[in-house]
């Protein structure tokens, strides 16, 4: 096996198949308009988890005019923050309005904050789009006061309310501190949390048996293993795994 083989390798551990099939269900029966948010430790799996919870629900993204959901990687960017004008026009781009996918980049400059709105709530409703992700959400907040950060957010479920899609952030626990202190989110929102392995013992062996499955792939010297070393990969990953 490959490096590049190994490194794409997905292991269906317990802990990321509960968050898979929670999403599942609550992307599924929560009411349309509603906001869920995953959070989990860095690096955990978080957008993985999301986008395989999607697929199961939508196998087919796309179906004729059709788009199921969208996606935007709030990390994807070289800027320090993201004003929701970008975000606007980047979800528009993902939904293929023709003014947004070409390369005429003087329609965008041109194009104002209300106006894109407008536009992006007209393709969602023309999509059918029920379902729109914003991965690695704290990222989309980073670098904004707490009342611009909030502004965001409420900015967020508006478009949820206004077109019936569901809204699902990816982040971080921080992305949980401005969330809880939007006006709209605080009670109206959905949480599901991709967890860590505790230092408990059914964790533990739990944890012990993702790492003899990677070692099975792995050509150690003689004497040599991951579990060899559990104590140290647990500490230095704090349990996570992803």
């Amino acid at each position: 096996m490959s490096i590049r083989e190994y490194l794409s390798r997905t292991i269906e551990h317990p802990k990321y198949m509960r968050a898979v099939r929670e999403c599942n269900a609550r992307i599924q029966f929560m009411p349309e308009g509603t906001v869920m948010v995953l959070v989990g430790p860095t690096r955990v799996g978080k957008s993985k988890a999301i986008r395989h919870a999607l697929n199961e629900i939508y196998p087919s993204k796309r179906e004729g005019s059709f788009i199921s959901h969208v996606a935007f990687d709030a990390s994807a960017t070289n800027v320090s923050s993201i004003s929701m004008r970008y975000l606007t026009l980047s979800l528009l781009g993902r939904l293929e309005h023709p003014f947004y996918t070409g390369d005429d980049y003087g329609i965008r400059a041109r194009t104002t904050e209300t106006i894109a709105r407008l536009q992006l709530r007209r393709a969602i409703e023309h999509r059918r789009t029920q379902v729109i992700v914003i991965d690695e959400a704290q990222d989309l907040l980073k670098m904004q006061s707490s009342r611009s950060a909030s502004a965001a957010l409420d900015s967020l479920k508006c478009l949820g309310n206004e077109t019936g899609a569901k809204i699902v952030m990816t982040g971080g626990y921080e992305l949980l501190t401005t969330c809880f202190s939007s006006a709209h989110f605080n009670g109206r929102m959905t949480l599901v949390e991709l967890q860590r392995y505790r230092e408990s013992s059914e964790d533990m062996d739990i944890f012990d048996s993702i790492l003899a499955t990677l070692d099975m792939a792995l050509k150690w010297s003689a004497g040599q293993s991951l579990l060899r070393h559990r104590t140290l990969i647990y500490e230095g990953t704090l349990g996570s795994f992803g």
